[in-house]
């Protein structure tokens, strides 16, 4: 989306929603910024429409993604 940046366009509820979206969608697609990019349209748009928060449709699409247990610890490497 092209917003016109101002002053106060940080606090615009719009971008505060957009912002949100990315948050989302680069904690679901860490590693694919195209994946980010269509799903935050995409969110901000159903969020807009439905009155969903973007949280509840990020867990909704991969419900584990808070819990603890799913990331993998760092194995060392012994040289």
């Amino acid at each position: 989306m092209d917003y016109e940046y101002t002053k106060d366009s940080f606090m615009n509820p719009t971008q505060v929603l957009y912002r949100k979206c990315g948050k989302c969608a680069k904690k679901l697609f860490p590693y694919n910024s195209n994946d980010q990019d269509t799903w935050t349209n995409w969110c901000f748009e159903k969020c807009r429409n439905d009155q969903v928060s973007p949280e509840k449709l990020m867990l909704d699409r991969s419900p584990n993604i808070n819990s603890a247990h799913q990331q993998r610890p760092i194995k060392p490497y012994y040289y």
